[in-house]
């Protein structure tokens, strides 16, 4: 037989990877199910339901740090309501959701603690999240979003009772919220209109005019000591958000690399 050409090799395996990691994340996980539980679709909904238990506490726990514990213990008897009873199918989204909500629980610690490791398990939920499916980068980009907000605080802090600015760093700040609400209209383009820019755009850029509004009024500290401390949170976060992602990556590559051998 004629052999194949090794750029076409490559070009095929770059696509089944990119296929298969997008899409085995949770792939593997009702894998083991399969292999423990039995290969059924009672297996699928067994695991999600048990992700589902540890979403429950969790979501209370969140809510109860903003209100009081009735209005807490309401608000998630509500949104149980509105989860997994309605659609109890083992769809990758409510990976997403559980992850999104573990990780806004490491937030919340992390503004208790001051420890990185906070933001680091963040990060973590964030690539088991985008294992399941990509729409984590929502999730991703939220934390990023608070990141900048979180600098601002400390660095008004910092600051209190001077006169400071941080012009290159100010200049960052706004490049980077220009190019955010970019983005969020580029993923939307190709299916544009009036509702997916109110449900997608609106809410999103309306949070990054909030950065920058704030970033326009009040005393800063110089530009390297912010972008010290943006880079002391955003390290942390991005290495465990990458760390999984790059660890299942390497692996898909490996057996990837055995099928198409």
């Amino acid at each position: 037989m004629p052999k194949v050409p090794t750029a076409l090799c490559t070009e095929k395996c770059r696509i089944e990877i990119t296929r298969r990691f997008i899409r085995e994340g949770s792939a593997y996980l009702n894998a083991t199910a399969f292999r423990y539980l039995g290969e059924n679709f009672t297996t699928l909904r067994v695991v999600l339901f048990a992700f589902f238990v540890l979403w429950v506490p969790t979501f209370y726990w969140i809510a109860s740090r903003l209100v009081s514990d009735w209005v807490a213990g309401g608000a998630t008897l509500l949104a149980v309501a509105w989860s997994l009873p309605n659609y109890s199918a083992a769809v990758p989204s409510w990976y997403n959701l559980f992850f999104a909500t573990f990780g806004l629980a490491a937030i919340w610690m992390y503004l208790a603690k001051n420890s990185t490791l906070w933001l680091f398990l963040a990060g973590l939920s964030g690539g088991l999240s985008f294992l399941a499916k990509n729409g984590a980068l929502f999730y991703v980009a939220a934390v990023l979003l608070f990141i900048l907000f979180r600098e601002q605080e400390l660095s008004r802090s910092t600051m209190r009772g001077r006169e400071g600015r941080s012009v290159a760093y100010s200049a960052f700040l706004g490049l980077s919220m220009m190019v955010f609400s970019s983005l969020l209209v580029f993923l939307i383009r190709p299916h544009a209109s009036a509702e997916r820019l109110l449900e997608f755009v609106a809410p999103s850029a309306a949070l990054a005019a909030v950065v920058l509004v704030r970033e326009a009024n009040g005393a800063r500290a110089p530009s390297r000591q912010r972008f010290a401390m943006l880079a002391s949170m955003c390290v942390p976060f991005l290495l465990g958000f990458s760390c999984r992602c790059c660890s299942f990556s390497f692996c898909m590559c490996a057996e990837v690399g055995k099928t198409l051998s």
